[in-house]
């Protein structure tokens, strides 16, 4: 009887220490993964390419098919760089595989996903879809009370009515979300804001004031790659 109970004894022990290896091991693959997207997003702009291969490698060290947000989260840093790589198609396929991870309480990341697909539709020249799924992305981010969102939701429909020529409620968008940066003190979005009211004909001293803002503003960032977008407009 003592040996049988030592027995047991040491097969909790050992049992407690494979546990431990195990979630030794996943946490420390969350971190790798944690890394690689925030690597991604740090170069989506600079290397598209090498920020898609750092999302897909996140990807990779997420085993399963669970419910996982980092995993939804590595998706849609994928779809980022896709954007840039101009894979319109594979972006909003990668999105529509990230939508499959999200844990239901998630609201906004589940926003963040489709405020994307709205971005990757227009570029699509599908402005339809585009606008419904920005309508869906803002409905979710006004339900949480993210104001910065929304204001990203906003700009964003602004660029969509550009592309159609809908001036009038492009400015009406773009100015609810310089409103609504310039109440959060966001200073890089203030600046991206400002830059689109200067995307089509209007007030030429007023557009001339916006454009002046938006480049002090980016000087003070040391945003070369904003600045350029400045200085083309």
């Amino acid at each position: 009887m003592i040996a049988l109970s030592l027995m047991k004894k040491i097969l909790f022990i050992i049992c407690l220490c494979l546990i431990g290896t195990l979630n030794g091991k996943a946490d420390e693959q969350e971190k790798n993964a944690r890394t690689l997207i925030q690597s991604s997003l740090d170069i989506q702009y600079t290397n598209p390419k090498q920020a898609a291969y750092y999302a897909k490698q996140a990807i990779n060290l997420i085993k399963g098919d669970n419910k996982n947000d980092l995993k939804a989260e590595a998706c849609l840093a994928l779809s980022n760089a896709q954007k840039f790589l101009g894979e319109f198609d594979l972006g909003i396929q990668t999105l529509y595989e990230s939508l499959d991870y999200i844990t239901p309480s998630n609201k906004k990341l589940e926003g963040e996903i489709y405020g994307m697909m709205a971005i990757l539709y227009c570029r699509l020249s599908d402005y339809q879809q585009a606008i419904a799924l920005n309508d869906k992305a803002t409905a979710i981010f006004k339900s949480i009370g993210d104001s910065a969102q929304i204001a990203n939701c906003y700009n964003s429909r602004g660029i969509i009515h550009t592309y159609l020529d809908e001036f009038d409620i492009a400015e009406s968008f773009f100015r609810q979300a310089l409103s609504i940066n310039r109440s959060n003190k966001d200073l890089k979005k203030i600046a991206s804001n400002l830059n689109n009211l200067c995307l089509y004909k209007g007030n030429s001293k007023e557009k001339l004031e916006f454009i002046k803002e938006a480049i002090a503003i980016n000087k003070n960032l040391n945003s070369s790659w904003s600045l350029a977008e400045n200085y083309n407009n």
